[in-house]
């Protein structure tokens, strides 16, 4: 179920131009139950070695348990 969401949540972002297009084919990550600051829940992580700034090229993304979307970010925290 996490995993179907974070790639929906990938291509919205996308569509939202919140990602560019070189995030069209990342690398989806095994989703890891963490404790975050919001509780526990899912962390799925997407890679893309295209992606023109190097600091950029790790997307987190996250959820709660029931596979909500919570946020996503380059920093993982």
């Amino acid at each position: 179920m996490v995993k179907e969401c974070t790639g929906q949540r990938r291509n919205a972002l996308g569509k939202d131009d919140k990602l560019d297009a070189s995030w069209a084919p990342a690398i989806q990550g095994t989703p890891d139950w963490v404790d975050g600051k919001k509780g526990k829940g899912w962390n799925v992580r997407y890679s893309n070695p295209a992606a023109a700034d190097k600091t950029k090229q790790t997307l987190f993304i996250f959820f709660s348990h029931g596979g909500n979307f919570i946020a996503a970010n380059f920093t993982g925290e």
